[in-house]
């Protein structure tokens, strides 16, 4: 099996485009200080989250070789989170190569909205998990940790492209 880059990249424009018809998740102040409080208790000092919708990427400078992380917190994953984090992935094989790749996971669920499942929502997230697998395959540790709840399909779609899981205290 051959998660191939380009590939990754030609669906992501695809997906894309399904995910301009579709209505913008809205974001509540409440939602986003709820967000970064659950970042800062698993970040690195120094690491500051860029947060869109449920979906979070926090990195280092350019090609300096330190862990970048990403991944969903604090709401269900839907369609455009997975999207989201596809697009920084796919960006991070030339920001930084041969960076380990943290990925984290504190949501409940996949999203079940009606707008999630018009655009098939499992569909982007095997992107999303393809996009990994194709990243990881020039980083030298790609692991998963989830530091709350985890389950179903994004739990599945986390970690499927990792090396190693950790369930944090």
């Amino acid at each position: 099996f051959e998660v191939d880059q380009r590939g990754q990249q030609d669906q992501h424009d695809d997906h894309r485009e399904v995910l301009d018809n579709e209505p913008a998740d809205r974001d509540t102040a409440v939602m986003r200080l709820e967000q970064t409080a659950r970042l800062e208790r698993v970040l690195p000092a120094g690491y500051v989250p860029t947060i869109a919708g449920s979906a979070f990427l926090a990195q280092p400078p350019e090609r300096s070789g330190k862990a970048v992380f990403l991944g969903a917190v604090g709401a269900p994953v839907s369609a455009a989170a997975c999207w989201q984090l596809a697009d920084w992935v796919l960006a991070l094989a030339d920001t930084h190569p041969g960076s380990p790749l943290v990925l984290i996971l504190d949501a409940e669920a996949h999203a079940a909205t009606v707008e999630d499942e018009r655009v098939l929502l499992s569909d982007y997230l095997v992107h999303f998990s393809l996009c990994v697998a194709a990243l990881a395959k020039g980083a030298p540790r790609t692991v998963l940790w989830l530091p709350g709840a985890a389950s179903g399909a994004s739990y599945v779609a986390f970690a499927a492209p990792v090396d190693h899981v950790s369930a944090l205290p």
